[in-house]
């Protein structure tokens, strides 16, 4: 496994904290952050490990888009999600980006159980709202993905604060183990 750039890891973190500032006020990623971030690591790696290093950073982009593209196609996740994962791979590479994101399904899981529980007034509207799924599941016996909408939820899960988070923690992690240097700020 390649030895994490400082620079690019150090570019990442900024790229994650703004993008959970600009998720939560705006509910977009925008690409002026996503792309340059994608881009610094790419050409660092480059310039530090030749074509090894750029082969690197592209397979973690590569497999960083791959990962969330599904869940975009189904409409239930925005580009800018996708694109800011890409990013992570881009930083971290494919190794670290796979313990990245299961990171961010936990962070994710927490987030949505959250705001399942803060939406549903009560855990009996939970539980009726849990049975009337199942029941529709196995009634009709096939499932349904419909696209998200706003109107049909309370409130919308803004995927790029579960993978802020969840990146960011799994760093903090790796950095407190040794296995990735810390930034020098």
């Amino acid at each position: 496994m390649t030895n994490i750039h400082p620079l690019a890891l150090a570019g990442l973190i900024v790229a994650l904290i703004s993008a959970l500032i600009t998720d939560i006020r705006s509910h977009k990623i925008p690409n002026w952050l996503t792309y340059p971030t994608i881009f610094l690591a790419i050409l660092l790696y480059f310039d530090v490990d030749g074509l090894r290093g750029l082969l690197f950073s592209v397979e973690g982009l590569g497999l960083g888009l791959v990962l969330l593209m599904p869940v975009h196609m189904l409409g239930v996740m925005g580009a800018g999600d996708v694109k800011l994962m890409g990013a992570v791979g881009a930083a971290l590479g494919p190794g670290h980006l796979c313990y990245a994101f299961l990171s961010t399904a936990i962070a994710g899981g927490i987030y949505a159980s959250i705001l399942v529980i803060w939406q549903a007034g009560s855990l009996k509207d939970l539980a009726s709202g849990l049975y009337s799924a199942l029941r529709t599941l196995v009634l009709i016996k096939e499932p349904r993905f419909p696209r998200a909408d706003a109107r049909g939820l309370g409130s919308k899960l803004y995927y790029g604060v579960a993978i802020c988070t969840g990146t960011l923690a799994y760093i903090c992690f790796e950095v407190y183990r040794g296995n990735i240097s810390a930034p020098l700020f």
